[in-house]
C-alpha cells in the first residue's frame, strides 16, 4: 500500500509540474478581459493631394457579449486588404460595461470616434481585423474578429 501511495504521489507531482509549464492562454481567454462585438459607422475620408496623405475618421460601437466583464478596448487593428500595411490605432478611454451571463443578447453599446492619418493617398480598402481589450484587473488580450469589418 505504501509503495502504491508513493507512486501515486509522484504521478501527481509530475502532472502538476507539467501543467504548470503549459500556457493555457491559447485555449482560453484571460480572466477579466471583455469580449465585444464591434460595428463601424460614420466613415469619412479626407485626401490631401498636396501631401499625398489621407485622414480617415469613423465611429466604433462596442457591444459587450453576455458574460463579458467590464474593461477597456485599448486599440484596433486595421489592415489594407492587399495586405501591404497594418495599422495599430490606439483608443483613449473606450470603456465597456459588464454584461450579465444571463443577458438574452449583447448589452448596451459604448461608442468612440477614431481619426488617424494614413501615409498614402489611396489605400484601397481597409478592414478592422482585431482589437486589444484590457480588463479592470490589468489582464489584456488581442482578439481577432471572426470576419473582418469593412471600414473603407
Amino acid at each position: 500500500m505504501k509503495k502504491w501511495m508513493g507512486t501515486l504521489t509522484l504521478a501527481f507531482v509530475a502532472l502538476a509540474l507539467t501543467l504548470s509549464a503549459c500556457d493555457f492562454s491559447v485555449f482560453s481567454n484571460p480572466i477579466g478581459v471583455p469580449t465585444v462585438s464591434l460595428s463601424v459607422n460614420n466613415v469619412e475620408a479626407k485626401a490631401d493631394t498636396n501631401t499625398n496623405l489621407m485622414t480617415l475618421s469613423f465611429t466604433v460601437d462596442a457591444y459587450p457579449l453576455p458574460g463579458s466583464p467590464a474593461g477597456t478596448v485599448a486599440s484596433l487593428t486595421l489592415e489594407l486588404n492587399d495586405g501591404s500595411a497594418i495599422y495599430q490605432v490606439p483608443l483613449a478611454g473606450f470603456h465597456v460595461e459588464a454584461c450579465p451571463p444571463d443577458a438574452a443578447a449583447t448589452c448596451a453599446t459604448s461608442t468612440t470616434s477614431v481619426t488617424f492619418t494614413l501615409g498614402i493617398l489611396d489605400p484601397g480598402s481597409i478592414s478592422l481585423t482585431a482589437y486589444t481589450a484590457i480588463g479592470e484587473n490589468g489582464s489584456s488580450m488581442t482578439r481577432t474578429l471572426p470576419a473582418p469589418l469593412a471600414v473603407y
